[in-house]
């Protein structure tokens, strides 16, 4: 992409990263690898760093809450890096399979839940205070579900949409939080 249409997308998001045929960027974008470093583990250090971002950019209290939307890669990055933050909390994921996966690889202390109902009930009241969307269709549904002063980080990059309303947000003082690493930062 032009320089002009970068600037306008990011990329790896909602442009062509790194894996596509070919990128061009300039070198202040590249970090350096040490050559030991397996290509697994190298392919996930951009979105660990979009993890990190997103939980650094989150007001944490020790007894948040705590749930994450999506047992896949990025829902287990997420819960990795609260985890080492002293979050505890449970991983949901609507897929049998995947959530015998998810009960694997979860940080200690966590808990997993095929459904949203089943993962908030195990709250009192059964609201959260902080709700990581990796699956981007499920923010209406929250909404209605967690506590004042509530932070949701949204991560999921699917085409849906969601009716909220901003007056809703300010009156319960509701924090809407993106995570991907901006361009330059």
């Amino acid at each position: 992409l032009e320089p002009a249409l970068l600037a306008l997308k990011e990329a790896g998001v909602s442009a062509d990263g790194a894996f596509a045929p070919s990128y061009k960027t300039s070198d202040r974008f590249v970090i350096p690898m040490a050559a030991a470093t397996p290509f697994e583990a190298a392919t996930l250090a951009a979105p660990f760093s979009c993890a990190l971002t997103g939980v650094n950019q989150v007001r944490l209290r020790p007894d948040d809450k705590t749930v994450v939307l999506g047992g896949g890669t990025m829902g287990l990055m997420y819960a990795h890096a609260l985890s080492l933050k002293g979050i505890r909390g449970t991983i949901v994921d609507i897929s049998s399979e995947r959530l015998k996966l998810t009960e694997q690889a979860a940080p200690y202390g966590w808990n997993v839940a095929g459904s949203f109902e089943k993962a908030r009930f195990q709250f009192n009241h059964g609201r959260c205070d902080v709700v990581v969307d990796t699956t981007s269709v499920m923010l209406e549904k929250t909404l209605p579900c967690i506590n004042r002063g509530a932070r949701i980080v949204l991560v999921g990059r699917c085409n849906g949409g969601a009716q909220i309303k901003p007056a809703e947000l300010a009156d319960k003082s509701i924090s809407l939080i993106s995570s991907i690493v901006r361009i330059g930062t």
